[in-house]
């Protein structure tokens, strides 16, 4: 198991990317603007339908892995938990002091997300299924899941710059045939 702040920051690194990399699809498609979402939603209904939800439901599954407990049935999980508990554990009391109020915020932006991926998603929680309207008190808005990912960002910079990395721009990564590519092919305004 990775047991240095380093190991854990680097393992948890490409994760972070992926998440940002899908959320920033979901946005491209479906945020932008109402004509957008007119556009596509006229070329192929049913297809774009089945891809906002399946991105929105990674952004929930990936937000809920990141911030997991550091250990679930025994097992050792790298999560941002698990980092930032190492830096409690371990690491200078600066670090672990900036980190932990982050990480505290996220874990409460999180916590209907994590409700959706328990009982839904990873899950099927029986009275959730066999209601007629799942899961309907638990509230996910788009800002919810932004406001998560900046919160991610925080926590991933804040460890990048004390061990004296270059912080990554998680939310500025450029993917050659993505959304944007193929919003162009289609002609989408």
């Amino acid at each position: 198991m990775p047991n240095t702040l380093e190991e854990l920051h680097q393992g948890l690194h490409p994760h972070v990317i992926q998440a940002h990399v899908r959320w920033a699809q979901f946005t491209t498609l479906f945020t932008v603007s109402d004509e957008r979402m007119a556009f596509i939603f006229r070329v192929a209904p049913w297809f774009f339908r089945l891809v906002q939800d399946t991105l929105r439901e990674d952004a929930f599954i990936s937000l809920s892995r990141l911030t997991d407990k550091s250990q679930s049935a025994g097992q050792a999980n790298l999560t941002l938990v698990s980092l930032v508990e190492a830096a409690e554990s371990s690491g200078p009391p600066s670090l672990a002091a900036s980190a932990r109020p982050l990480l505290d915020q996220l874990l409460a932006q999180v916590s209907s997300i994590r409700t959706w991926r328990n009982k839904w998603l990873a899950h099927t929680d029986l009275a959730a299924a066999l209601a007629s309207t799942p899961l309907e008190t638990v509230k996910v808005q788009r800002g919810d899941i932004d406001d998560a990912f900046r919160l991610t960002r925080e926590i991933m910079g804040l460890f990048a710059t004390h061990l004296g990395r270059t912080r990554y721009e998680y939310d500025s990564v450029i993917v050659l045939g993505d959304a944007k590519d193929l919003l162009k092919a289609l002609g989408s305004p």
